[in-house]
């Protein structure tokens, strides 16, 4: 399976992206603002095992913001 992750701020274009991807047969999930903060908590965690760095809290909200 492959995924592609595509972000908007504009409400009407994801619209338009999401009828396509149905009409053509392609699975949408939407993902609420805890599931992105999961997904960027699992990849810090797997940044900082590499590595061994650290970073603050408050940074890696502020990433998930950007």
């Amino acid at each position: 399976m492959e995924t592609i992750v595509i972000s908007s701020s504009n409400r009407k274009k994801v619209s338009l992206i999401r009828e396509y991807a149905d009409k053509i047969g392609l699975k949408v999930k939407v993902y609420t603002t805890e599931e992105k903060e999961d997904i960027g908590m699992v990849n810090a965690m797997k940044e900082g095992e590499k590595d061994k760095r650290t970073v603050r809290l408050s940074t890696f909200f502020k990433n998930l913001e950007d």
